[in-house]
């Protein structure tokens, strides 16, 4: 059985050189061997006339000489005949003869100027390939530029900001679970302990994960966008959330899932019992979060409205940097030295929302009086008519969750159209 293959070799010039060889090689032998067998076939023949020796003992191989010279010298004829009609076409052997029949030097250079333009064919189709793609690509870049164009004005006309958790979730689901796995850990009168027992706070925050050891003990300082700024506000209200920080203001106290007219009411969750109210500390520390839930002071778990942007600014770099705001509270100087946002559709994540009691002339700080509280602006969707305000005060421990909804539509804030909003940090609401 002949093994069927290619016949593109016997079209290679390169390697037909070496057919060219043998056929060469060929006419030779076919020349030479008859020469040499007639030579030594006659002369002997032609010695024992001269001599007059017996001259017919010579013929046998005379005969044998005058047969292989003949064979010899119709071998070529013999292999072509062979090869062309009595072996398979797809056999390895036949195509041998295609290659012996190309072996020459007109084959060779015919073979070699149809390759030569086959390659000049391959690479006038590769280079306009290579155009056609660049032509393509210009487009691509195109149409990327202009998506980009597309995407910086959406961002101008405040397109909705990226939600990590969702306007009906409070934390993301990794978040959640953690906060619910670890709400009863802490309190009061355990604190230390427990603490200890992990051979310290840092330790105790990295068996958390998440947010939580991901950020704790970290300076913050590349909070550019929406979600961004939503991360550190998990990594804040989550703890406030585990711990059932208390609300303190100086004056007014709230307890955690209870309320702000009996200290008797909270939930088992809470870090100060029932009927506990912690004031012996003053106010907690709103600078600096980390050393506040270590308990490198004291143990101090409250807070309030103003307390808890301060916290969640000052952890995620907005607060006490050079040009940057020190307070919460400080509405009139925030109004007087950073943008004021008086429409309620150009309202983006990161804006400070002020509430007063009394109306007010948005745009004017002066008007500004008879302020009662303040929270940020934590996510917007225009599609669906929602903004949501990040709120610390008794809002969050009252109600144990931090976020409240608004219609922009409707033009008020948790309830009121009595606020005034100040953006102190260009915070895009897309990453």
């Amino acid at each position: 059985m002949f093994l069927a293959v290619d016949l593109n070799f016997c079209q290679n010039p390169d390697f037909l050189y070496l057919f060219l060889i043998l056929n060469i090689a060929f006419k030779i032998v076919t020349i030479l061997i008859p020469i040499i067998v007639m030579y030594r076939s006659i002369v002997p023949f032609a010695k024992a006339v001269i001599s007059g020796e017996e001259t017919s003992k010579y013929f046998p191989g005379i005969m044998k000489s005058i047969f292989a010279a003949f064979f010899i010298f119709m071998l070529p004829s013999l292999l072509t005949f062979i090869f062309s009609s009595l072996v398979p076409q797809e056999g390895v052997v036949a195509h041998l003869t295609v290659c012996f029949n190309n072996g020459n030097l007109q084959s060779i250079e015919l073979y070699r100027k149809a390759r030569q333009i086959k390659e000049e064919e391959e690479q006038k189709a590769v280079l306009e390939a290579l155009d056609k793609a660049g032509r393509e690509h210009k487009d691509q870049d195109k149409a990327y530029n202009e998506s980009i164009k597309k995407f910086k004005d959406n961002q101008k006309n405040n397109v909705d900001s990226v939600s990590i958790s969702g306007f009906d979730k409070m934390f993301t689901k990794e978040t959640q679970s953690i906060v619910d796995a670890h709400k009863n850990d802490l309190n009061y009168n355990n604190f230390r302990s427990v603490i200890n027992s992990y051979g310290g706070f840092a330790n105790y925050v990295k068996s958390l994960g998440g947010v939580f050891s991901e950020f704790y003990g970290k300076n913050v300082s590349d909070v550019k966008c929406a979600s961004d700024l939503q991360r550190v506000s998990e990594y804040v209200f989550g703890f406030m959330t585990m711990y059932g920080f208390d609300y303190y203001s100086g004056s007014k106290y709230c307890k955690w899932g209870g309320n702000c007219t009996s200290p008797d009411t909270n939930s088992s969750d809470s870090f100060y019992a029932s009927g506990y109210q912690h004031t012996s500390d003053g106010l907690s520390d709103n600078h600096n979060f980390d050393k506040l839930i270590s308990g490198a002071n004291e143990i101090n778990m409250t807070t309030n409205c103003n307390w808890t942007v301060d916290m969640v600014y000052y952890k995620a770099g907005l607060f006490g940097g050079k040009g940057q705001p020190s307070s919460a509270s400080s509405y009139k100087s925030m109004g007087k030295n950073y943008e004021i946002i008086s429409d309620i559709n150009a309202l983006r994540p990161g804006d400070i929302i002020h509430f007063f009691r009394g109306s007010i002339d948005k745009n004017d700080p002066n008007t500004w009086g008879d302020w009662y509280h303040v929270a940020y602006i934590g996510e917007v969707s225009h599609s669906t008519d929602t903004i949501v305000g990040y709120d610390g005060g008794s809002y969050l421990t009252n109600n144990k969750n931090y976020k409240w909804r608004s219609k922009i539509s409707s033009g008020t804030l948790h309830g009121t159209s009595n606020w005034a909003a100040v953006r102190v940090a260009d915070i895009s609401p897309t990453c």
